[in-house]
């Protein structure tokens, strides 16, 4: 493990409940792993557990890998999203205990959940851009949105209970239900789970607040909680985060004595770049960079329109190069868009400008990571190299893949084949006589559950996502003039890569950094988004959610940043795209781009 600064170490130590505010670049994870370490050091019980809850799978795997390499037992650590957590923990042990489960049920397939959202909005004459919110608050309700969107919100929660499917917002409503409806069950977890780390604090949904609430109350006083975040990092509003003071976090979990601290110092960017990403924050902490290369000058730059839409790939390219042949390496620079539309046109466009660059690029590969679930996880693994050198990250898709089965198939699923390493041996046994990519994939897949004991066609919703991902990887694939590979070793470069200019989106890269950030896209309409524009109940909502997304992106980079605001882009109603109005309004001498 890497060791801790004074500062990151007295928060890593300090006794009892702890909030911890921590500005970009400051050690957040490294001081909430070495807090799981001390917990799991100084348990005195067999049957103690450590509780991390990550807003990614990715972060909770990063947390496990830094666990394991120090060399302690990480089998007394759950970490993973709040969503496992609950299905685990709370839903599949106590399910006869909720009404709504006791006929039976199963876990959505988040595609099939997809698919019938759609359904939804078609029947309400909804675009499918349209954002619908189907979450519940701690009451069972919807929150208020146009008449349209809540009737598809509606008919999307109704056909689920008809098919008795729980997706992940049901997931938690009845979760936290069953904790305030059956004491026991929360007195239960209590006595399990001593310490629980919360990571992302600003971007928890308000039932997680109140799941975790629940948990800790009912251990008065012996649950530990240490919960750690950035308000002005809260860019997940519109998916139900809210950043909760510390009192409202007092109050919720019942925590007088919780203590609140901060960690400080930014050892990620230049004092330049903290500087000028400290405009879009809402405080006015003088954040001191500790970085090796703190006093360097780097690169900062904002073209407003002088770049036009159809240029944007040949614009991006260049400053690439320059950056290369400054020294970058290709891995250390991050090309961001706040669309999947845009990442993958300029994805496109950047093969035929960087054809001798590596590109790590979700928009050229025809499998969407977004709307294939466990299709996705099993392309990866089909696809992928089973070399020697990536075996542990076989290994981590693997048990993924697995977990999200036992989810979707529950006792269907053989149980020798829940261990991640027989699944990925009956994966890498799996032997396809196919030349082009998908029919591969889709024989590969196939191959597999067959291997698993498992018909579609007694899971139907299943057999359904399946379908749907197939024919948008070929609507895609056929779209693509030729810039995606179709054949199977192509589609395997993409999936055995590893390093190159990652492109993807500005949600995509919280907890990430890069010697060089270059954002396009930066546009009213697109950051902020509409639906924060048109639907904000408070007309500081849009300017506050593009001022913290500004600032996600830009404390990515560690020297340079480069934003774009392109032009040639323009509305429904052909009214022509301005840049981001709190971007424009920053005043910032900045440096002449490539």
């Amino acid at each position: 493990m890497i060791p801790l600064s004074p500062r990151q170490d007295a928060v890593a130590t300090a006794p009892g409940s702890v909030l911890v505010t921590a500005c970009p670049g400051s050690g957040k994870t490294r001081v909430l792993t070495h807090r799981v370490l001390r917990a799991l050091r100084e348990s005195d019980r067999a049957t103690d557990r450590v509780l991390a809850v990550t807003f990614t799978v990715k972060a909770a795997e990063e947390i496990r890998t830094r666990v394991r390499s120090s060399g302690v037992d990480a089998n007394r650590l759950v970490v993973g999203t709040i969503h496992s957590f609950v299905r685990q923990w709370v839903l599949r042990p106590f399910a006869g205990y909720i009404p709504r489960l006791r006929r039976g049920f199963q876990f959505a397939d988040e595609k099939y959940a997809d698919l019938v959202l759609e359904a939804a909005k078609r029947n309400q004459n909804l675009p499918l851009y349209e954002n619908v919110v189907t979450g519940l608050d701690r009451h069972g309700r919807l929150p208020q949105q146009s008449r349209a969107a809540m009737a598809a919100a509606h008919e999307y929660r109704a056909r689920l209970e008809a098919e008795r499917l729980v997706d992940h917002d049901l997931s938690l409503y009845l979760a936290y239900v069953l904790l305030c409806d059956l004491p026991e069950t929360a007195e239960n977890l209590a006595s399990i789970f001593r310490v629980i780390c919360v990571d992302e604090y600003q971007d928890t949904h308000d039932l997680q607040y109140g799941i975790l609430g629940r948990v800790v109350r009912a251990g008065d006083g012996a649950v530990d909680l240490f919960i750690v975040g950035d308000p002005d990092q809260a860019i997940y509003a519109s998916l139900g985060g809210v950043a909760r003071t510390s009192d409202e976090i007092r109050t919720e979990f019942e925590l007088p004595g919780l203590s609140a601290m901060s960690l400080e110092g930014c050892y990620r960017s230049t004092q330049r770049l903290i500087d000028y990403y400290s405009e879009f924050r809402s405080d006015d902490a003088d954040i001191a960079s500790m970085a090796a290369h703190r006093d360097e000058e780097g690169a900062i730059s904002f073209r407003n329109h002088t770049v036009n839409r159809a240029g944007l790939a040949s614009a991006v390219s260049r400053i690439v190069r320059a950056h290369l042949e400054a020294g970058r390496p290709s891995d250390e620079i991050c090309i961001l868009a706040p669309r999947w539309a845009i990442v993958q046109e300029l994805a496109r466009g950047l093969t035929v400008e960087l054809p001798d660059v590596p590109l790590n690029a979700p928009g050229l590969s025809p499998f969407g990571a977004r709307d294939g679930g466990v299709w996705y996880k099993f392309t990866r693994l089909v696809l992928g190299q089973s070399a020697p050198r990536m075996y542990s990250t076989r290994l981590r898709w693997a048990t993924e893949t697995v977990s999200e089965l036992e989810e979707l198939l529950g006792a269907a699923l053989p149980t020798d084949l829940r261990d991640p390493r027989i699944f990925l041996r009956v994966v890498n046994s799996v032997e396809i006589d196919a030349t082009e990519g998908l029919e591969f994939v889709r024989r590969a897949t196939a191959a597999v559950l067959v291997a698993l004991g498992v018909d579609l066609a007694f899971h139907p919703r299943m057999g359904a996502s399946r379908m749907a991902y197939f024919e948008r990887a070929q609507r895609r694939l056929d779209g693509s003039d030729g810039a995606m590979p179709s054949d199977v070793e192509g589609m395997r470069r993409l999936f055995g890569r590893r390093g190159g200019v990652l492109v993807t989106t500005c949600h995509s890269v919280k907890g990430l950094e890069f010697e060089t950030v270059i954002c396009v896209g930066v546009l009213r309409g697109y950051i902020p988004n509409w639906g924060t524009i048109i639907n904000a109940d408070d007309p500081r909502d849009a300017p506050r959610e593009a001022r913290r997304l500004l600032h996600v992106i830009a404390s990515r980079a560690k020297r340079d940043l480069h934003f774009i605001a392109e032009s040639g882009r323009q509305t429904q109603t052909g009214r022509a795209y301005e840049a981001t109005r709190e971007l424009v309004a920053v005043d910032f001498e900045y440096d002449d781009a490539q």
